[in-house]
């Protein structure tokens, strides 16, 4: 039973996230005031899809009545893909300036070097946190389009 109210809780939260913008135009008719909206739930490493009836009629859930398991709550660490820890050149041009070095720590955003490109400066950053395993290019050197300019660990 403690399953099945887990379940509930997390439908209900999900329902409840999704809002609709209000104003006239998003009132049903009586004829399509029942509004059934699919969800996939994970309890305990498992699996199940729920039918949520989201109508005037249908029996509601008060999230006070039920405990959620912080499982439902707790929010997914970030993906960190392999093809994240390569950096590579988004245009052809010629290196400014490393900002950077091998084994520095750095954050997502956090520009590792500059690459001047059509009279411009572009901030060249990871997509994700990690430290430095190697930087590829030196100040000066002239670069192609997708060269691998760094590598994350």
């Amino acid at each position: 039973m403690k399953k099945i109210d887990a379940i509930l809780a997390a439908a209900v939260a999900a329902v409840r996230a999704v809002r609709e913008p209000s104003g006239a135009w998003t009132r049903r008719s009586p004829a399509t005031s029942s509004r059934a909206t699919k969800l996939r739930i994970q309890v305990d490493k498992k699996t199940y899809e729920v039918s949520v009836d989201s109508s005037e009629n249908g029996r509601h859930h008060e999230a006070k009545d039920l405990v959620i398991p912080e499982s439902v709550t707790r929010p997914r660490p970030p993906l960190k893909l392999l093809e994240d820890t390569f950096s590579r050149s988004p245009i052809a041009g010629r290196i400014v300036s490393v900002l950077a070095a091998n084994g520095q720590a750095m954050r997502k955003n956090e520009p590792v070097l500059v690459i001047e490109a059509m009279k411009m400066e572009i901030q060249i950053s990871p997509a994700v946190d990690g430290t430095i395993k190697g930087i590829y290019v030196k100040p000066g050197e002239s670069v192609s389009t997708g060269q691998l300019l760094f590598e994350l660990n």
